[in-house]
């Protein structure tokens, strides 16, 4: 059906190529999925070939994995002060991050000693209750150091010793 203006001429309607996609339309192109400074895409393809332990973050909503990118690549910033962070070594470290504070691993991480569901119980050792830094694999801190080869004395994280 052509739409005629106010003086009856018809008036031309673009195609749809030419108009952007509203909020509710969809591409049927296939497009990198970007919020923020994240390409999902990308991460979610890196994941799922690199990471050993990626159900928990792969099985996430988009908003979650979100969270687990921004707080591991925070983590890692302040752990590594003056490097530069590899986005991959975010990517893994959202996984690791995401593993330890599934449904689960969450409640020993928040102190809880043992929890039962219908006769399944879960005893947590006081130890699996650790900082953000501490989780940081050696994996990690390997690709940190190896995109810095400028930085002297390798890893530069303080940790605490007890004498």
């Amino acid at each position: 059906m052509t739409q005629l203006d106010e003086w009856g001429v018809p008036i031309e309607t673009p195609t749809t190529e030419d108009t952007p996609l509203t909020e509710t339309e969809t591409s049927t192109d296939i497009e990198p999925v970007i919020v923020g400074e994240w390409n999902l895409t990308e991460v979610v393809e890196y994941v799922t070939y690199h990471a050993i332990d990626n159900e928990d973050f792969l099985a996430n909503e988009q908003t979650n994995q979100i969270r687990f990118l921004n707080v591991a690549k925070r983590t890692l910033l302040s752990a590594y002060k003056g490097y530069v962070i590899p986005l991959e070594a975010t990517y893994l470290f959202a996984c690791v991050l995401n593993a330890n504070f599934n449904d689960t691993t969450v409640m020993a991480q928040r102190g809880v000693a043992s929890f039962g569901v219908d006769g399944i119980n879960f005893t947590f050792k006081d130890w699996a209750k650790k900082e953000l830094s501490d989780l940081i694999t050696e994996e990690i801190a390997d690709m940190i150091v190896e995109a810095n080869p400028d930085k002297i004395g390798g890893n530069s994280r303080i940790k605490w010793v007890t004498l």
